[in-house]
């Protein structure tokens, strides 16, 4: 089940769609890969949330404030993920 979070009530996934451009391919089975890149992007994204909200309390400069401080976060952010290269062999090669 998922929660959806416009109504707050958990739902039941009776299909699953891989997503492309233009296109919807049904799924019968999700591989562990599929999975994986999901379970990373959640991680990815609540990592970022946690950063925003302390850019949000930090005194940030005029000119730094908005986009700029979001897309300098971002590039930390992504810094740090490369640092997991050197855990697995062949990780992002």
């Amino acid at each position: 089940y998922v929660l959806n979070t416009r109504s707050g009530k958990k739902e039941r996934i009776s299909r699953l769609f891989q997503m492309h451009s233009n296109k919807q391919n049904p799924m019968e089975v999700i591989g562990c890969g599929d999975i994986g890149a999901g379970v990373g992007f959640m991680v990815a994204m609540v990592i970022f949330s946690g950063v925003r909200g302390r850019m949000e309390t930090s005194d940030v400069p005029k000119f730094f404030q908005g986009l700029p401080i979001v897309l300098i976060a971002a590039s930390i952010v992504a810094c740090s993920f490369l640092g997991f290269g050197g855990l697995v062999d062949g990780l992002f090669n």
